[in-house]
């Protein structure tokens, strides 16, 4: 995998649902791990996945409707495949995205917070322990720089402003 992609597969037990292995890298792995079936179900989500993060706004509205019907199949036919379990409230959301790319008229990227997949990841690592959450995440937090995302040529970045207050033991 090319070292331009900031999260590198973990293998297909990890495999999730995120933006990035439904649309990158999902389409070619699960080719042949699902069974026909199940593949071509996956890849309608890949494809509604693939019309609302569409940056080109004339595209994406034109193609709108069509990725709320393959979410609404998507969502529909689960349990048929996976069992009456499998389309639980996760699932079921899948089938509103197109409500607010529709409605704010921008791509899923702009709107969502795949943005900050990679910051959950170093909020866990903060957490050394069970007791007391909020209040190791909040001290270690306290202590990085602080930062705000702006919008630049179609994608966010983060601007350093200043350090946050160091906390003291």
């Amino acid at each position: 995998m090319p070292n331009e992609f900031t999260r590198q597969p973990q293998g297909l037990r990890k495999l999730n649902y995120s933006s990035f292995c439904c649309t990158q890298t999902g389409p070619v792995v699960l080719k042949n791990v699902l069974s026909p079936e199940r593949y071509k179900h996956f890849l309608s989500l890949t494809v509604a996945m693939s019309i609302m993060l569409e940056p080109d706004d004339r595209t994406r509205n034109a193609y709108l409707q069509f990725a709320q019907e393959l979410m609404k199949h998507f969502v529909m036919s689960s349990a048929d495949l996976y069992g009456k379990c499998f389309p639980v409230y996760n699932v079921h959301g899948l089938i509103h995205p197109h409500e607010d790319v529709r409605h704010f008229d921008c791509s899923l990227n702009e709107i969502s917070c795949f943005a900050f997949e990679n910051f959950l990841q170093q909020t866990k690592k903060w957490v050394r322990n069970g007791k007391s959450p909020v209040e190791q995440v909040t001290r270690r937090w306290a202590g990085q720089p602080v930062a705000c995302l702006t919008q630049e040529s179609g994608g966010y970045v983060l601007i350093p402003l200043c350090h946050g207050m160091e906390h003291k033991s």
